[in-house]
């Protein structure tokens, strides 16, 4: 009965040993890019007294190689034309309410609800549309 007992012990002890050898990289999805990408045409504000007009920004491995009116691209860049749309060099808070409009309260201090039923195509749960 001991040696049958040892042997399945012996069994499971190895059997665990095999049952992962690596542990997997988690990290999203890689894409190595080291080309220089090139957004052109562009309203680039440098400060916020400094505009660039119809200005280029060079960026290689997420970071800022140059930014100008006239720069040079090199070979094999990837080019994006931005006519019309601008530039802005920040870093994004989520959590400001800079800029976003509050929800207003309803006057009476009570509780109402988010949306009122008397809209055009409510349903059983007011939150639940059907798409159109």
């Amino acid at each position: 009965m001991k040696k049958i007992f040892f042997s399945l012990c012996l069994f499971w002890c190895s059997a665990t040993l095999f049952s992962q050898d690596y542990f997997p990289e988690n990290e999203g999805v890689k894409a190595n890019n080291n080309n220089y990408t090139a957004f052109m045409n562009a309203k680039i504000y440098v400060t916020p007294t400094e505009v660039i007009q119809k200005g280029t920004l060079l960026i290689r491995n997420g970071k800022v190689e140059s930014v100008g009116s006239s720069v040079s691209i090199p070979p094999n860049t990837i080019t994006v034309d931005l006519q019309g749309k601008s530039i802005y060099p920040s870093f994004i808070d989520v959590y400001s309410k800079f800029g976003v409009e509050q929800p207003k309260r309803s006057s009476g201090g009570r509780r109402s609800p988010q949306f009122e039923p008397t809209r055009e195509g409510f349903y059983w749960n007011d939150h639940i549309m059907p798409r159109k």
